[in-house]
């Protein structure tokens, strides 16, 4: 389960009312949970103080790194 996930599901927030709070549309609170995209640190950081922990968290993957944000396969 992605972070996102696991604490928007904790604090009991549905996509579409997390989407309204932070100012995007259903469909990208979707993709940044199933990795599709990440998020912008503006928009992760909002997401964050919504949700209530590191906006940090968004941004390592499995191994605790950190990752630049980019889906794999992208040019860098």
């Amino acid at each position: 389960m992605s972070v996102l996930r696991e604490y928007r599901t904790k604090a009991n927030v549905t996509q579409v009312e997390l989407a309204n709070k932070v100012g995007v549309k259903p469909n990208a609170i979707s993709q940044y949970e199933s990795g599709v995209r990440s998020p912008k640190i503006k928009i992760g950081k909002k997401i964050a103080a919504v949700l209530g922990f590191d906006w940090k968290l968004l941004y390592e993957d499995d191994e605790g790194g950190e990752t630049d944000g980019r889906t794999e396969g992208q040019a860098v």
